[in-house]
Parts: C-alpha cells; sequence; structure tokens
C-alpha cells in the first residue's frame, strides 16, 4: 500500500493546506473532543479546548501541541489515555479560526460558545457558522472523525467439523469489516448526532446501492450509541481509496495500513478463493492488530512537519 500523501506534500497553497488540516483536526476534536467554559474562583472564565486520545497515541498529542501549543495531560496509571489541553486566549483564536466552518455535530453548541467568549472578551469579531454541509470526500473531516471513532477489523472465523460425522459445524470464513459508532445525543443539548451518521452512510453509497443501515447500540447499560457497519468490499475500496488521499494521523493507521493488505487480496482473488498462504497470512496480520499490535511506526506524521501556523 503507498501512501500518496497528497493531503499534506504536494500542496504548495498556504490556505488550502490549512483548510485541510482545520478539517481534518475538526473531525478529530468532534469525535473526541470538548470545550469547558470553567468559572474560577475570582468569577473569571477560564476556556479550555480538548482532545482526548488513548496513551499510544501520545507521539501526535505532542506534535499537535507543538503546532497548535497547549499542555498534555496524562490520565491516572490505570487509566489509559491522554488528553491535550489548549487554555491560553491567542492560541484558542488560533484553533478556532482554523476549525471554523468545518464543524458538523451538534459540537458546533460548545464550538460557537467559545467564539463568543472569544469575541466578547478580546472585542473580536469572530463569525459564527452553521454545521458543514460539504461532502465529506472534499476534505479531511472523515479521516479526522474516524481517528477518533472509527475501527478496522480482519475477521478469521475457522472451520468447525463434528468429529462424530465429519459433517461441518461451521464454514471457515475471511472478511475485512469497517465500523465508526459515536454517541446518539450531545450530553449538553441532547441534539442528534443522527444527521452526521446520515452523511457518512452517503459517503459509502456507490451508484445506486441502498445507502447503509445506522443502528443503535447500547454500552453501559445506558449510553446509547449510532453505528455504521461496512462490509462490502466495493465500499471499503472506496474508503481505502479516500484515506490513501486523507491519511489517519493516529496510530491507527498502521492498523489501516494492514487492513488494506488484506482489503486487496479479498478484492482482486477471482471468485474470492484464497489459497493456504493467503488464510494463514490474514491470521497473522490479525493476530498483529489493534489492541495486538505491540509496535507502532510514527513514520506518517513526518507530514506535519510542513504544517506552520
Amino acid at each position: 500500500i503507498v501512501m500518496n500523501n497528497f493531503y499534506y506534500n504536494n500542496i504548495t497553497n498556504e490556505m488550502e493546506l490549512e483548510r485541510l488540516f482545520g478539517s481534518y483536526l475538526a473531525g478529530l476534536w468532534e469525535g473526541d473532543g470538548h470545550i469547558s467554559l470553567v468559572k474560577k474562583n475570582n468569577n473569571t472564565i477560564q476556556p479550555v479546548f480538548s482532545i482526548t486520545f488513548n496513551s499510544k497515541d501520545l507521539p501526535l498529542a505532542t506534535k499537535l501541541m507543538n503546532i497548535l501549543g497547549g499542555t498534555i495531560q496524562k490520565g491516572a496509571e490505570n487509566q489509559n489515555w491522554v488528553r491535550l489541553n489548549i487554555r491560553q486566549r491567542q492560541q484558542l483564536v488560533k484553533i478556532v479560526t482554523l476549525l471554523n466552518g468545518k464543524i458538523r455535530t451538534p459540537k458546533i453548541y460548545e464550538f460557537n460558545n467559545l467564539i463568543g467568549f472569544l469575541n466578547s472578551v478580546l472585542n473580536l469579531t469572530i463569525p459564527i457558522y452553521s454545521p458543514d454541509q460539504s461532502f465529506l470526500s472534499t476534505n479531511a473531516w472523515l479521516a479526522g472523525f474516524i481517528d477518533a471513532d472509527g475501527s478496522f477489523k480482519v475477521r478469521v472465523t475457522e472451520k468447525k467439523i463434528n468429529p462424530l460425522n465429519n459433517k461441518i459445524i461451521q464454514k471457515g470464513r475471511f472478511a475485512v469489516q469497517f465500523i465508526i459508532e459515536q454517541r446518539l445525543v450531545h450530553s449538553k443539548t441532547n441534539d442528534s448526532f443522527y444527521p452526521v451518521f446520515e452523511q457518512i452512510a452517503k459517503f459509502f453509497t456507490i451508484s445506486n446501492e441502498v445507502i447503509l443501515p445506522i443502528t443503535y447500540k447500547t454500552h453501559n447499560i445506558s449510553k446509547k450509541y449510532l453505528c455504521i457497519n461496512v462490509f462490502s468490499l466495493p465500499r471499503l475500496n472506496l474508503l481505502s481509496n479516500y484515506l490513501s488521499f486523507y491519511p489517519l494521523l493516529t496510530a491507527k493507521q498502521n492498523d489501516f495500513v494492514d487492513w488494506s493488505k488484506v482489503l486487496y487480496l479479498m478484492t482482486n482473488r477471482t471468485n474470492h478463493i484464497f489459497t493456504l498462504e493467503d488464510k494463514e497470512y490474514f491470521r497473522e496480520i490479525k493476530s498483529k492488530m489493534n489492541r495486538k499490535r505491540k509496535i507502532i511506526n510514527w513514520d506518517h506524521i513526518k507530514v506535519l512537519d510542513i504544517i506552520n501556523l
């Protein structure tokens, strides 16, 4: 799999580069970020722009801190997260300017409240926009949102035979899958994330195919989530092509590259007939993906070295 990294390396127009980086960052923040307007003891308000990462994504969080400012907060020893917090007002103005007009979800409520605060205390006139409705294929927002809330899976179902009669109980099966999920409603406004999931479902629509269903899940008894599952190889290749153009920046990029190798083989094997070597290759890749990954290659975030805001 060759990542063309057009997203950064072949763009010479600084405004276009900032637009694409801003759309990625908007998707990442909308997936795993929040904004707090904290009232301090002297009744002044301290705004905080935050993005939370898995602990393994500390290199990316640090790289973004070097670009945007802020500080890194680490969870307790038994907590698997790190958080980029941005508090300084001029840094907040920079990030608001970068993301403004690119927000799609109900989190726009938090974002526009921050704009209102900055306009008031700094005497600015930063415009307030409605949610972005542009096609997801035209920018990097979906890449950021996937880095926060998406996952790539290689499924291996082993063949099972009844030893008493030699009948097949379970057929051996190999599949690739992509899943994305996010909470159903915004915790503060109760506004639904369903419209943005409709945009994601439409992104996967090929010609006259039926739009992918959006399903519901419940986690921790009461937390309800929206979910899209993608199994179709043509739809998955659509995603692979998009992410080769607008790459992921978290450790998830490693999983995507391995997943893409399996997708390529499955797409190009006639009648999906796999050799024993293919099947062993699938098993090997699956054994090293996601939580089982021991080594993470961070070469892909070097593209951020050219970002200078």
